[in-house]
């Protein structure tokens, strides 16, 4: 059951509707209709019986419209490439009026214009505009002043983000019904998409189904945010779908996440979180400095790897957000450390998250004093360690680190005593950090 209430007038024919339900089936969305006097059935979906049903009901014409439908199948197989304002201002099932919108909304004097350019660079990575072409005008990213790259050349994808983007951004008391959102898109990208979604909430509805534990971690977050699952069985040869909410207690919205593939690793176990830099540094302390030195944080704290010094606000980002969706955020607050390198991305890194997470102890975001993790292996291992630091080529380097690790940790399995030896003296610094995480985990 979704109810909505203080419908404005100007989007249905009659006054004070309350949409009373509304369930999915076969990929067409129902919404039934009801008010004091009379009682009608909506169905939208892909078919053109049933838009044509919708535009009697609803305008499709902004800014009258109310809904704004995104469903799996929602592609154009041809984009128009005439440009007109009543291209640019219909809502349909398809895309195939995008270069209308992407000409309105491009313009430097159109009131969304630079939510629009933040939401195309933060997500997509670029801006996409429009070019003058043979039948008109065709969206695309402009190279230079006589190429562009038409996004007919781009992936399936970038179309339909491209597409929601626009709405988003436009969009002011509407209703989103959004299918599968998850699909043809990058995992960073739909990040970047659920947090544009997250604040538009503030002023429009969405209706949301997916199979990602990533979006529904996102969505799922915000208070105001509700859950349902569907769950399909079979009753005499015929399938049968049930909806029902999920409870907003922790043990409920851990299960959702565990069906939708999120593995949380004996996640309740964990007392303490310690995100690091890179996977070398991370494998180091787990593997080898909490049981050799630390034994006590065996237990107690988990430690996570980021990919690199550009990763770690995202990581803690979804540290964060992973608690708040199931609801324990305020047993977890100040809970977590984040060390990066010593050196000046790495220092520059850690001003940043002092800065975003003001209401953090400072001392929860802190960098090595050495620039290099591998600067604190055993003297017997430097020459090895700057090689592989020496090694100018990205993938190959992450490839010799990788390596040295595993030689290194085999190394302080045969070689118990002189590693520890060594490592008590290379590593002091990380060793006495980790002690003092020790006495601050309660």
């Amino acid at each position: 059951m979704v109810e909505f209430n203080q419908f404005d007038d100007k989007y249905l024919p009659w006054n004070k509707q309350i949409i009373k339900q509304s369930s999915v089936y076969n990929n067409t969305l129902a919404l039934e209709i009801g008010s004091p006097s009379s009682f009608a059935a909506l169905v939208y979906s892909g078919g053109t019986k049933n838009a044509t049903r919708v535009n009697n009901l609803i305008s499709n014409e902004e800014p009258k419209n109310f809904i704004y439908p995104y469903f799996s199948k929602r592609k154009a197989v041809n984009f128009t490439q005439t440009i007109k304002a009543s291209h640019a201002t219909v809502v349909e099932e398809n895309l195939q009026n995008l270069y209308s919108k992407i000409d309105r909304i491009a313009s430097p004097d159109y009131p969304a214009y630079q939510e629009y350019v933040k939401s195309c660079k933060d997500i997509l990575g670029f801006t996409i505009s429009c070019a003058l072409s043979t039948n008109g005008k065709e969206g695309g990213l402009i190279v230079n002043t006589n190429e562009h790259i038409s996004i007919d050349e781009m992936g399936e994808g970038t179309t339909n983000i491209l597409g929601l983007i626009v709405d988003l951004c436009v969009a002011e008391d509407k209703l989103f019904l959004i299918e599968e959102l998850e699909n043809d898109i990058h995992p960073k990208a739909l990040k970047g998409l659920l947090n544009l979604i997250i604040k538009k909430s503030e002023s429009n509805q969405f209706i949301v189904s997916t199979h990602s534990n990533i979006v529904t971690k996102y969505l799922g977050a915000p208070e105001s945010s509700r859950i349902f699952s569907l769950e399909m069985e079979l009753k005499n040869r015929i399938p049968k779908t049930s909806i029902k909410r999920v409870n907003d207690t922790p043990e409920a919205r851990i299960k959702v996440l565990e069906d939708l593939g999120y593995e949380l690793y004996d996640f309740e176990l964990w007392q303490a979180y310690l995100i690091l830099e890179e996977s070398s540094a991370e494998r180091i302390i787990r593997d080898y400095l909490i049981p050799t030195f630390v034994p006590n944080l065996k237990n107690k704290l988990k430690t996570i790897a980021a990919q690199g010094v550009n990763d770690l606000s995202p990581r803690f980002h979804d540290f964060l957000r992973l608690f708040v969706f199931i609801h324990t955020s305020s047993a977890y607050e100040n809970r977590a450390w984040i060390i990066a390198d010593g050196d000046k991305p790495g220092i520059s890194a850690i001003k940043e998250l002092r800065n975003k997470f003001k209401s953090w102890d400072e001392s929860h975001f802190s960098t090595f004093t050495k620039p290099n993790f591998e600067d604190y292996y055993p003297k017997s291992w430097q020459a090895k360690a700057k090689k592989a630091l020496k090694t100018t080529q990205k993938k190959a380097k992450f490839k010799a680190k990788g390596q040295l690790v595993k030689d290194l940790i085999d190394w302080t399995t045969n070689n118990k005593v002189e590693a520890r030896k060594e490592f008590a003296i290379s590593a002091k610094e990380i060793i006495q950090i980790l002690k003092k995480l020790d006495t601050k985990i309660k």
